[in-house]
């Protein structure tokens, strides 16, 4: 199968070449041509095989024919969008190399920025491919047209790519969360938002996806700083759920109730934790316990917090050792210090320890009256640090 593929290919790059000798400013048949080139690419058969290297510069040639179409006929957007794809695929193999850690540490904050900058903000691909796209969106009838957004699909792709790796880090997002690296960010989603309605309206498809990337957007706002933009995008989500599609139901309330906790508006947070808990059969909405944990807690309202934080203990996670020191601590506020000695010894089960893991412990078990476990305690405190 793969000779025979190989054959096929080859016969009709040899049927193009000739094409193209006899009619050089043709620009279909460069276009075509690059099509292919890309079906190898795609297909892995540009690569060494029995002894024999087929299509070695496939890729190269790729962007040499699509370049060509383009500018031998610059008005025609499906060359301007093939072409800006392969600036974005260039693009996307740099970002493999992009990270914010180094030896499983943060880089420097100096480092991390121009890191986004070099790779994300003032990269030459990325503006290759952005040109290529936004003309092609422009010959496709601008922005806002449904038209646009199929005929120049490249582009919603790599503005959610750059808008993930801008926005879900939350110590780089509090970094650049008043620079235009955010700002950025927040267009990017945006622009994904207006491509997803665009596909719903073509393509009849519902809200879910809109609705994703507008909680996307939210949580990206958030974390830079920006809870009005937040606010925004997850009302507009919310009422998207009027819709047949409720997939989002737990995310929008979690993540504007996070919102409100930070902001100290109690009333409004616990409206959205109870509403999402309420729901829960939408999704894992189970898990806003804890979020409705730490709003009664941050309240003072230890009894209900206490009772949430229960009941999420209930199910089996390894994902809860951080409800587990919640709880300790607040049975050490209520002077229940044996069961706060207990919680934190299943938090300490879970492994990733600091000397605070035992000196928390040491103090609820000499509160408990339990000396020699806390002496115990007191001598891992120095072992871990």
């Amino acid at each position: 199968q793969r000779a025979a593929a190989i054959k096929n290919y080859e016969t009709a790059l040899t049927q193009l070449a000739e094409k193209i000798l006899a009619a050089p400013r043709n620009a279909e048949n460069y276009h075509r041509r690059g099509e292919i080139y890309k079906d190898i690419l795609a297909k892995g058969l540009s690569a060494e095989f029995d002894g024999a290297v087929y299509f070695e510069n496939a890729e190269a040639q790729m962007l040499a024919d699509f370049d060509a179409a383009a500018r031998l006929d610059p008005k025609k957007p499906e060359y301007l969008n093939a072409r800006g794809k392969v600036y974005a695929r260039f693009w996307e193999r740099e970002l493999s190399g992009f990270s914010y850690f180094q030896s499983e540490k943060y880089k420097p904050d100096l480092e991390i920025v121009a890191d986004i900058n070099r790779f994300l903000l003032d990269n030459e691909n990325f503006k290759a491919a952005e040109r290529d796209f936004l003309k092609c969106v422009e010959l496709s009838g601008g922005r806002g047209k449904n038209e646009s957004f199929a005929a120049c699909d490249g582009y919603g792709q790599i503005r959610a790519t750059r808008a993930h790796h801008l926005g879900e880090n939350e110590h780089v997002a509090a970094l650049i969360g008043k620079s235009r690296a955010a700002d950025a960010a927040l267009a990017d989603w945006d622009y994904t938002i207006e491509a997803a309605k665009a596909n719903s309206v073509k393509y009849r498809s519902g809200s879910g996806l809109i609705q994703v990337y507008l909680v996307n957007k939210a949580r990206a706002a958030g974390k830079f700083g920006r809870d009005d933009a937040a606010l925004a995008a997850l009302g507009d989500a919310e009422k998207l759920l009027a819709t047949e599609d409720k997939d989002q139901f737990c995310q929008i309330y979690s993540t504007r109730a996070a919102i409100f906790l930070k902001q100290r508006k109690f009333d409004a947070a616990l409206k959205d934790a109870d509403t999402a808990i309420a729901g829960s059969g939408y999704w894992m909405c189970q898990n806003m316990l804890e979020l409705r944990g730490d709003i009664y807690r941050s309240r003072g309202v230890i009894d209900k917090a206490l009772e949430d934080y229960s009941n999420l203990l209930k199910t089996d996670s390894a994902l809860l050792s951080g409800v587990f020191w919640k709880r300790g601590k607040l049975y050490l506020q209520t002077g229940e210090y044996e069961k706060a000695a207990a919680d934190f010894t299943s938090a300490i089960g879970y492994g990733s320890l600091c000397e605070k893991d035992y000196e928390l412990r040491a103090k609820a078990l000499r509160l408990a009256g339990n000396e020699q476990a806390a002496a115990e305690d007191d001598k891992k405190v120095s072992e871990v640090s």
